[in-house]
């Protein structure tokens, strides 16, 4: 709770200096002898925002602990999280000075782009362990066809947390939240603009004025603007 506070009360440019050493620490290194250490920093995020995209899909699905979810989330999803937040974090390794020293645009652009690749490689990889998956034991009729219609319904099932596949997709977007709040908190600070959409949810509950909870009202509803047009763009894929 002491944290939680503290967050809460951090102003634009302690909160921003605070995430930015933490990303340094997490993705950037500077020596072949460093990528064991990165290893297990991913490793360590891809964990941690597992778990609690887990626990809400089991509050919704208790059944699922009496079938083989554990082995689901070790052989498929822990992986599919996994690479997804390595590849990102090379990306982060090349571009992290930029989005420090980059004015607000570029850092929207930055995000955006962030969002896209991490939906699209985890789309892609699961595609991927689909089909794998089909060859190894014969599964969705030994189709590779039907594999691949499998995934978009397998998708929108996941975004209501009705499969293990929304679980994957979304621990994979809350591993960039800290990534957010290093483009978005600069933004808030210097730009009217931004300032102004957050205007109307800061006079109804003033605890949005405080820059934590506003990065978090501002990635939920960027998250979930991302979530209906995903939802919608598999819902028109052949079936």
């Amino acid at each position: 709770m002491a944290l939680f506070s503290r967050l809460l009360t951090f102003d634009e440019a302690t909160l921003y200096r605070t995430v930015r050493n933490g990303l340094l620490r997490l993705y950037v290194h500077g020596a072949p002898t460093a990528w064991p250490r990165l290893l297990r920093n991913i490793a360590l995020v891809s964990a941690g925002t597992l778990l609690p995209c887990l626990t809400i899909f089991l509050l919704r699905r208790p059944s699922a602990l009496q079938g083989a979810m554990w082995t689901q989330v070790a052989l498929h999803g822990f992986p599919v999280v996994f690479l997804v937040n390595l590849a990102m974090a090379r990306v982060y390794t090349r571009h992290l000075d930029g989005l420090l020293s980059s004015s607000a645009p570029h850092n929207l652009f930055f995000l955006l782009g962030d969002a896209a690749a991490r939906l699209a490689l985890t789309i892609l990889l699961t595609s991927l362990s689909f089909l794998l998956w089909t060859a190894l034991t014969g599964a969705f009729a030994g189709s590779p066809a039907s594999a691949l219609k499998a995934v978009g319904g397998s998708f929108r099932f996941g975004i209501r947390f009705e499969s293990l596949t929304g679980v994957y997709l979304y621990a994979v977007g809350l591993g960039a939240f800290p990534v957010f709040a290093l483009g978005f908190l600069p933004t808030l600070a210097t730009q009217r603009w931004c300032q102004a959409l957050i205007a109307p949810a800061a006079y109804l509950l003033p605890m949005f004025h405080r820059p934590a909870i506003a990065c978090a009202l501002a990635f939920g509803v960027v998250s979930t603007i991302v979530l209906a047009i995903t939802y919608t763009g598999l819902g028109l894929l052949p079936s």
